[in-house]
């Protein structure tokens, strides 16, 4: 989709950074992000409300990940927010209203408010096991390509007690996941060496 494709621009195109005006057809501070040759981008996702979050890997004054918040109502880039180091390359992120949720890699799963931009908040984190490098959602199920051990699907309608309701072994490294059809709880899952394969997450704790 329209996100996707900013986003592996940006990915594959990290010393300079990412036309996102050019891409988005609306008009951004900038050419680019500034900063150059930081941050490098690695993955977007528009809200509801238009604000544009692109999940950037800093090398300066320490590595790290941050969230970085473009608002269209007030046409800037807000203040960033720094995750925990325990964050690894790659990580991606899912638009869910006011929630991001953020495939953090060992960290696992984190939900943030985004509500107000220039302040995202953490709302509530799941440890997953593995290495989340990408995150979907059908309603209030998350579904985690957890790299070795595979996807994960987690409860997150409770944010002050996420829990697991279910996970699928993949045969090779689980590395991205999108909803195929979000009627039908259908999923599409990149799988390392082994390619795409489709899942139906219907029942989240009898994937298949």
């Amino acid at each position: 989709d329209l996100h996707r494709l900013v986003a592996l621009v940006g990915h594959r195109h990290q010393h300079r950074g990412v036309g996102l005006g050019e891409i988005l057809g609306r008009q951004l501070p900038g050419r680019a992000l500034g900063l150059q040759p930081e941050p490098l981008p690695d993955d977007l996702v528009v809200a509801d409300n238009g604000a544009i979050s692109l999940l950037v890997y800093q090398r300066l004054p320490s590595p790290g990940y941050e969230i970085r918040t473009y608002s269209p109502a007030r046409n800037e880039w807000l203040s960033p927010r720094s995750l925990s180091q325990e964050v690894t390359l790659p990580t991606g992120l899912f638009a869910d209203g006011d929630r991001l949720l953020v495939a953090a890699g060992r960290q696992g799963l984190v939900v943030l408010d985004v509500a107000n931009p220039a302040s995202p908040s953490e709302l509530g984190s799941f440890d997953t096991s593995g290495e989340a490098r990408d995150v979907t959602a059908i309603g209030e199920v998350a579904f985690v390509a957890d790299f070795h051990p595979g996807l994960v699907a987690i409860d997150f309608s409770d944010l002050s007690n996420l829990r697991e309701l279910g996970r699928l072994e993949t045969p090779d490294s689980a590395r991205d996941v999108l909803v195929v059809s979000e009627e039908d709880g259908v999923l599409a899952v990149a799988v390392g060496t082994e390619g795409l394969f489709i899942v139906n997450g219907a029942d989240p704790a009898a994937m298949e």
